[in-house]
């Protein structure tokens, strides 16, 4: 058995539900990536599509690591995945928590997710 935050899980069980946390991790951000696409390159036209995807490093170090070229893009890239993967990981240990005390998922995601976007935007 390995002990972890949220109880004991086998070893076999507790690959399965990381794996799973990391694969919702990168479906999370790569859907995000596509939101960010239609919404606001196409639809709003806030930003160029070619500029877009060092947006993740611009939010991190501010607009003059643009000028970085494809090392922005890079940094970028190696900040947005891991992050969505941390992220997936952090909802899935919660979601099991609270079905653990019968809370409804789709209720704690929704309040998970108001208190994630109040402090990612500090």
């Amino acid at each position: 058995m390995i002990a972890t935050g949220i109880g004991t899980q086998t070893g076999s069980r507790m690959s399965t539900t990381l794996r799973a946390g990391l694969l919702g991790g990168v479906v999370g951000a790569l859907t995000s990536w596509i939101y960010e696409l239609i919404v606001w390159v196409r639809l709003l036209h806030l930003d160029q599509r070619l500029r877009h995807r060092e947006n993740t490093a611009v939010l991190s170090f501010g607009p003059r690591i643009r000028s970085l070229g494809a090392t922005a893009f890079a940094l970028g890239v190696c900040i947005h995945f891991p992050d969505g993967s941390d992220l997936g990981n952090f909802v899935r240990a919660h979601l099991a928590r609270a079905a653990r005390r019968s809370i409804e998922a789709t209720l704690a995601a929704l309040f998970y997710g108001i208190f994630a976007w109040v402090v990612m935007t500090m």
